[in-house]
């Protein structure tokens, strides 16, 4: 269902990003401080752009608002610090 839902977003012209809040140890815990509950996968899917796969680029959950600001043509506050993704 996800993967017919992005095809159609994407065929209308949409940008769709794929991430968590947090990740999951191998005990189940999720939201503390460990790596493996902090790291999470973050996908950008764009319209009529050719994927890269997985890139091994780490990227702050603080891009991410910037980013799509960026994306919408909307000012970017100076309070956000960290600078939008680029795609290129």
């Amino acid at each position: 269902m996800a993967c017919s839902l992005i095809q159609e977003w994407t065929a209308l012209g949409y940008t769709v990003f794929v991430t968590g809040d947090h990740g999951i140890n191998k005990d189940g815990s999720h939201g503390g401080a460990a790596s493996e509950q902090r790291t999470v996968p973050f996908f950008v899917i764009q319209p009529n752009v050719k994927g890269r796969g997985d890139t091994g680029q780490i990227v702050s959950h603080l891009q991410i608002a910037p980013t799509i600001l960026r994306l919408l043509e909307i000012p970017i506050p100076s309070t956000m610090k960290q600078q939008p993704l680029s795609f290129d």
